[in-house]
């Protein structure tokens, strides 16, 4: 079961029903899915299709996608999400996230990515955590870089978005 993080001044707790219009208006902006994958717009459905199989999970589980919610630890007001991918039984874990870009640029995203990378190596015991991102996605690497990780890697056309190809870094 994940227990909610609480930074100084965010907290990072898991989806609820309540969730799917943020999560459906933050993946449906083009400036937050411009590296992303996922389809346009994004619907109310596919969000609560999503939310469901969250809340079913009841925390990070190995060889699946997993979100939590970063949200303003005073108000409740949501900014964004963290997503991980556990594997390797449990020993490596992907991390991505996504923030509402009303929110960009005042550290919540450093924040949050800091406070759940130090989760996911005290509390379940990581060996490895790591992120990819399009190398042109420069915000997303200083946020990595921030939060302790290190360039590791350029994959060449390693990225597909529908019939679009892109590379990939590695942090």
């Amino acid at each position: 079961m994940f227990n909610p993080i609480a930074t100084e001044r965010l907290l990072i707790r898991p989806f609820v029903p309540e969730d799917v219009p943020g999560l459906a208006a933050r993946r449906s902006d083009p400036d937050v899915s411009k590296y992303q994958n996922w389809p346009q717009p994004y619907t109310i459905e596919r969000a609560s299709r999503l939310v469901e199989g969250l809340v079913a999970m009841d925390g990070p589980a190995n060889d699946d996608w997993w979100m939590a919610v970063v949200a303003d630890k005073a108000t409740g007001e949501v900014f964004g999400d963290l997503a991980v991918e556990l594997t390797w039984e449990g020993r490596s874990a992907e991390l991505g996230y996504n923030f509402d870009c009303r929110h960009w640029g005042k550290g919540y995203a450093t924040e949050a990515v800091n406070a759940f990378v130090g989760y996911l190596f005290e509390s379940l015991g990581m060996t490895r955590v790591f992120g990819m991102l399009h190398p042109e996605n420069v915000a997303s690497a200083m946020i990595l870089e921030r939060a302790g990780m290190t360039f590791e890697g350029h994959t060449r056309s390693s990225y597909w978005d529908g019939d679009e190809c892109s590379d990939d870094w590695i942090y």
